[in-house]
């Protein structure tokens, strides 16, 4: 994660995403001084979306989601 500025005058976070992907926020400032406190802030935020608990659920109940998602309700009943 780093603040960038751009040839129009405004400061830009730039941070790659889950995925990988390299994405840019506006910090909407063309002070450098703004420009940071907006940083702080994006990264406490970013901070608490990492921290999300995540689901656990074994294979069977992947597969029952899977399906209840892709097939229709009278072949679900046939499983």
């Amino acid at each position: 994660m780093f603040l960038s500025k751009r040839t129009n005058g405004y400061y830009y976070i730039f941070y790659d995403d889950d995925s990988g992907k390299r994405q840019a926020v506006s910090t909407k400032s063309k002070l450098r001084s703004e420009a940071l406190k907006f940083l702080t802030q994006f990264r406490k935020e970013s901070n608490h979306k990492s921290k999300e608990e995540i689901l656990q659920i074994n294979f069977k109940q992947f597969i029952l989601i899977h399906i209840k998602a892709v097939l229709t309700i009278k072949t679900t009943l046939h499983i």
